[in-house]
């Protein structure tokens, strides 16, 4: 009787321990691009360094002296972003660090469920890529008007993988050749042959890439099939 006692009571105590958790759990998604304002294409870049989306959420719960901690969500190099662990609420959004001019102001979204939003922005550099022949391209490097920064480098870029790309510290996925570049380069065509640098029977994957202000913008990704 005294064992059944005591087991009763712990069985009561270790009940009264485990409370059911209650706390919310995100339930919103904010999603969308960044695009370029005059083609509506969105921003290619590395996979770092695409831009930031930072939320900063507006709400009666923070009084006047304090505020809440920003939410960033980065963007890929696709130059999409997405992030599903939000809570419901009115957040403010901007948009910094990327190879790019943002032309908005802060704007004020209101999560519930599924946003979608798209960031207008200015690249800081086009850059147009054509095949040539077998082994080669032509590419040309455009600085939008309204853009003051000076083209510093451009960097031709390969891999047998589809990933290609400068990361952190010009860290190259792949094969880079860099070519010291000024803006009296810019809006005019120069040509790039890979040459013996590929081999019989394997795929290529090849892009341009081109700097200013110490960040990258990219063209599209070319397949070439040897």
């Amino acid at each position: 009787m005294r064992n059944l006692v005591i087991f009763l009571l712990a069985a009561l105590v270790l009940s009264s321990c485990i409370k059911e958790d209650n706390f919310p759990q995100p339930n919103a998604t904010f999603y969308g691009k960044i695009i370029d304002v005059d083609t509506g294409e969105p921003i290619i870049t590395s996979r770092q360094g695409a831009g930031v989306v930072r939320l900063i959420e507006i709400s009666e719960k923070y009084p006047d002296n304090t505020s809440p901690q920003d939410l960033n969500i980065g963007g890929v190099g696709s130059g999409a972003f997405r992030n599903s662990m939000i809570f419901n609420g009115t957040y403010k959004a901007t948009l910094h660090n990327g190879p790019f001019k943002y032309l908005g102001d802060t704007i004020e979204v209101t999560l519930n469920g599924d946003t979608e939003h798209n960031f207008e922005v200015l690249p800081n550099m086009r850059i147009s890529v054509e095949l040539d022949g077998a082994t080669g391209i032509k590419y040309v490097v455009n600085r939008p008007e309204g853009i003051d920064g000076d083209l510093q480098s451009i960097a031709v870029l390969f891999n047998t993988w589809e990933t290609v790309d400068l990361g952190t510290s010009n860290q190259v996925l792949g094969n880079a050749e860099f070519i010291n570049a000024h803006s009296g380069m810019l809006d005019r065509e120069f040509s790039y042959d890979f040459g013996n640098k590929f081999e019989d029977g394997k795929d290529y994957y090849i892009r341009v890439a081109a700097s200013m202000y110490g960040q990258w913008n990219y063209s599209q990704i070319f397949h070439i099939a040897r």
